[in-house]
């Protein structure tokens, strides 16, 4: 269809379930899928990104932080530095 239309590259925004085995396919069959490009949604890469953060630095003192400074219950403390709780995450601004 990419073709008919004369693009070069089609562009594909999957969520992140999808995402992880769409890349599987496209790595198999590399010829059959070289103009695809997957990208995953951008509420799941900034899902990732929190998480990222809650493991760099969840370490250094962040989780006591925002636990002593009542922005977010020591229930929730480990769900939003897995980037889990994104409303949550969204209100401690990391």
């Amino acid at each position: 269809m990419a073709v008919q239309i004369g693009l070069d590259d089609t562009v594909v925004v999957l969520d992140q379930a999808i995402y992880a085995k769409a890349l599987k396919v496209v790595l198999k069959q590399q010829e059959e899928f070289q103009s695809v490009v997957l990208r995953m949604g951008s509420f799941h890469i900034a899902c990732v990104l929190m998480s990222v953060i809650g493991k760099r630095f969840g370490d250094t003192g962040l989780r006591d932080l925002l636990m002593e400074s009542r922005i977010i219950e020591s229930g929730s403390v480990n769900g939003v530095s897995g980037g889990k709780h994104y409303n949550r995450a969204l209100r401690t601004q990391l």
